[in-house]
């Protein structure tokens, strides 16, 4: 399978448009996270958590998007795709506090933001806060652009287990929930309000390179969680089913391969010869009636 990545140019500086995206992020957008049994902000430490955020184009063909513009921040760190290019690479070393922004060309109508975050371990037990925190800005020809925040929307998904592909942008999410927001206070209160640079990661890429990759896996679905299960039930009862043929073949040739016990001879049985005078039957033929049958005993 091919693995896409952005190519990084180095820092621009942010222009005046840019400027309402960063407020939007600093003052609408919300830490999220995925629906945990842990108490919220909290979350288990040493695991990762799966996040997209899906842009379609609907404006008229002439108006195509030209580029975009991410704001974000993660606690702890995280992998950041486009539409299932490597734009930035995990690294523990991210701190939460200072949000990155990135600037790349776009040149697709569907635009999929792939967020892989993991919440390390920060010495304080099994569980401790996790968030993402976001904003996106989409540029379109002739058009104003289109902003998007992680927050009250709703149109972030998240999930905690995911498959193979899970960040390309023909990846089936319709089972994916809508990320949790963890609003108000009590969560404010558990993160600092990250920096925003006033740099920009420009980075790009050969849009020849979605194609190529595209043809890399075709032909690849995804398996869902149905799919999974029914192969996992279909194997199971295959194996039963051998199972009992093998169990069936080995008694059988046990059965007849078994050891044959030799049989006693039987004595022979002697016929037994009456004396002839010993008793007499009188028949009918002689003129008796059946009632007047005796038997003459010998006497001595």
């Amino acid at each position: 399978m091919s693995v896409l990545n952005y190519t990084h140019m180095g820092e621009t500086p942010l222009l005046a448009d840019d400027l309402a995206l960063v407020d939007l992020f600093r003052t609408k957008s919300e830490w999220i996270w995925t629906k945990e049994l842990t108490t919220p902000p909290a979350s288990r430490a040493n695991e990762q958590r799966a996040f997209r955020k899906t842009f379609t184009n609907t404006r008229a063909a002439n108006a195509q998007p030209v580029n975009a513009t991410i704001i974000i921040a993660v606690d702890n760190y995280y992998a950041l795709y486009v539409n299932g290019a490597l734009l930035h690479a995990a690294d523990p070393k991210n701190n939460f506090a200072n949000a990155l922004i990135y600037k790349i060309p776009v040149y697709h109508d569907k635009l999929v933001f792939a967020v892989r975050a993991i919440n390390s371990d920060d010495g304080g037990g099994p569980e401790n806060p996790a968030g993402v925190k976001a904003a996106i800005g989409i540029a379109s020809e002739g058009s104003p652009s289109t902003l998007y925040y992680s927050g009250k929307d709703q149109t972030f998904l998240g999930e905690t287990l995911f498959g193979e592909g899970w960040e390309k942008p023909d990846y089936d999410d319709r089972s994916w929930a809508p990320a949790i927001v963890q609003n108000g206070p009590r969560f404010r209160s558990t993160w600092v309000s990250p920096n925003v640079p006033t740099t920009a990661n420009h980075a790009t890429i050969d849009p020849s390179a979605f194609s190529q990759s595209d043809a890399g896996t075709k032909g690849y679905v995804p398996l869902q969680t149905g799919q999974v299960i029914g192969i996992a039930v279909g194997t199971f009862a295959v194996g039963a089913l051998l199972a009992a043929v093998v169990t069936y073949l080995v008694a059988r040739h046990r059965f007849l391969n078994r050891p044959v016990r030799p049989v006693a001879p039987q004595r022979e049985i002697q016929p037994v010869t009456l004396p002839s005078n010993q008793y007499s039957i009188i028949t009918p033929f002689t003129g008796a009636t059946q009632s007047q049958v005796t038997m003459a005993h010998s006497h001595t």
